[in-house]
Order: C-alpha cells, then sequence, then structure tokens
C-alpha cells in the first residue's frame, strides 16, 4: 500500500497541470482512507484478552468457589445424596472452605458409607486408623477398608493392601497385599500402583520384572503420585526396566523433588554433587540435601555430613 501511494504521489509531482495534481492527491487520499478502514476492521476481529488475576484474586475465587461447592454438598447430602456427604466430610477434615473439624467429618463420613457410598467407608477407615475425631481403632478401621475396597472403592484397597503387606493387623500376607494393591492401581489409585510396582521390582510376592515395576511406576507418576515419579526417575538412572537416560532421571527426581519427596530430594543432590546430567554444583547438592534431611531422609543427613567434612 506504502509503494502505491509513494509511486501515485511521484507521478502526481511529475504531472505541469495543477488539476491533474489535485486529482491525483484525491486518489492518495481515498487509497489511505480504505487502507486505514482494513487495519481498523483487523484490530475489531482481535480477541479481547484480559488480564492475569493477581495471586489474590486467585486465592479469593478460589475461596468463593470452595464455599459454593459445599453449600451445594450440603444440599445433596441433606437429599440422601450418599456421595455429596463424603464430599462434605472431606471438606471438613482438611478444612477446604470451613474451619477443620474432624467430628462432624467423622459423621458424615458415616452417613456416606451407610449410605452406600464405598468412597465413604474407605474414608472412615482413616479416620478409625488414625484416630482422627473418635477414638482410635485400627482393626475398625482395617474392616472399613474392607468395605469400601469390597464397593470397588480403589482408595479402601490401598489402604487394605498397606495393612496386610506390614502385618499391622493380621500375619503379613504378600500375595494379598499385591492382590489390594492391583485392585486399587486399576480403579485409580496412583499409590497402590506404586506399591505394586516397588513389589516386582524387589521380587516380593511377585515375579521380579523390572519392566513391569517401570510401568506401574509411569502409571503412578502420570496419576500424580510423586512417589511414583521418584521411584521411576531411579529406574531410569539405573537403566532397570527401560533404557537408561539420566536427563529424563534428572526431570523426574525434579518433579518429585518439588512437590516435597524427600527421597527424590536426596537422589537429585547426588546427581548435582556427581555431576549427571548437570553440571556439577556442590551448593545446590547441599541445598537439597539439607530439604530432604529437614523432612526425615537419613541418606540425606549423611551425604550432606559428608559434603560439609
Amino acid at each position: 500500500m506504502k509503494i502505491k501511494l509513494l509511486a501515485l504521489l511521484l507521478v502526481g509531482l511529475s504531472l505541469p497541470q495543477a488539476g491533474c495534481r489535485r486529482l491525483l492527491l484525491r486518489q492518495m487520499a481515498k487509497e489511505a482512507a480504505k487502507e486505514r478502514e482494513k487495519q481498523s476492521a483487523v484490530e475489531k476481529m482481535k480477541p479481547v484478552v484480559a488480564p492475569p488475576a493477581s495471586p489474590l484474586q486467585d486465592k479469593a475465587r478460589a475461596a468463593e468457589l470452595q464455599a459454593k461447592a459445599n453449600d451445594l454438598y450440603r444440599k445433596a447430602c441433606d437429599e440422601g445424596r450418599a456421595e455429596s456427604c463424603r464430599n462434605l466430610g472431606y471438606a471438613y477434615a482438611h478444612g477446604n472452605g470451613m474451619p477443620k473439624d474432624n467430628v462432624r467429618a467423622v459423621a458424615l463420613y458415616r452417613q456416606a458409607c451407610a449410605g452406600g457410598f464405598a468412597g465413604g467407608c474407605s474414608s472412615l477407615g482413616w479416620m478409625y486408623e488414625q484416630g482422627y475425631g473418635l477414638r482410635k481403632d485400627a482393626m475398625q478401621g482395617a474392616d472399613f477398608y474392607k468395605k469400601g475396597c469390597d464397593g470397588d472403592d480403589a482408595d479402601g484397597c490401598n489402604n487394605l493392601g498397606v495393612v496386610y503387606q506390614y502385618g499391622k493387623l493380621y500375619k503379613a500376607d504378600l500375595p494379598r497385599a499385591a492382590e489390594l494393591y492391583g485392585k486399587g492401581c486399576d480403579r485409580g489409585n496412583s499409590e497402590g500402583c506404586r506399591r505394586l510396582g516397588y513389589m516386582y521390582a524387589h521380587g516380593q510376592s511377585v515375579p521380579k520384572d523390572d519392566r513391569r515395576a517401570a510401568e506401574l511406576y509411569k502409571r503412578s507418576c502420570d496419576g500424580g503420585y510423586n512417589g511414583g515419579c521418584a521411584s521411576l526417575a531411579w529406574m531410569y538412572e539405573s537403566g532397570r526396566g527401560v533404557t537408561l537416560d539420566l536427563h529424563r532421571a534428572f526431570a523426574l527426581y525434579g518433579k518429585a523433588c518439588d512437590a516435597d519427596d524427600n527421597e527424590a530430594c536426596n537422589n537429585l543432590g547426588l546427581m548435582h554433587q556427581k555431576g549427571r546430567a548437570t553440571p556439577l554444583d556442590t551448593q545446590r547438592a547441599s541445598t537439597l540435601f539439607r530439604k530432604a534431611c529437614d523432612a526425615g531422609n537419613a541418606d540425606a543427613c549423611k551425604n550432606l555430613a559428608d559434603l560439609l567434612k
């Protein structure tokens, strides 16, 4: 467009007659007006992007939405919808949008379980096992885990698996634990996938199978369980069940450490200390060892001590 206007201008200036010049200048003005109209139309078609909300605005909006969700859960629970009773109980147990109240949470979990929602039974089992909102009773907890798992609740199966694996109430039964972890994993419990993966990695009551372990760790990590990411990272670092990939291991350790998995922080510290998949950085290693040590990881405390000698 600019070239076209320039050409018209040069032609107009070269003409001897003033009338011709005025005609060409008017033509140039028309062309310029058309170009402005086009630009205006393009600008109108551009989407309007709202400025990003501030962190305080995000928190306020989140609190508002949580409060609304709780009101809706309360209404649905009063109407007899058992799952909503469990969700409202969870909000009370964790202080989501309301003051934390374990006694009220227990009552709602019990109501959900009695109403036929298996997740309510599993949640009630957890409260019994931990002694939150009522007198601690691990046997009652296990009974409610079983009721939840029999109703296909993934958390109930996983938690009952822990009871059997470590012999908390009954004689340790690793095959039964593996079965329960598998059931929980298949129904979406990412911790169960990681626990079953560990059993395959170490041949505990199941045939030792690193490839199967790595697959289960990946399912666990993809499902949001950071322990699964840390375990998968170790497989990539050691080349067990997967092709050795230090960069992949480094990224997975970082992901899990950012979510406060102390094992991942310790192993990530070792990679920084040894310069594996990253430039050697003892200062960063020290920071990571300290973070893991403060979280209770004994290996990290030893590694930090060795580094400071």
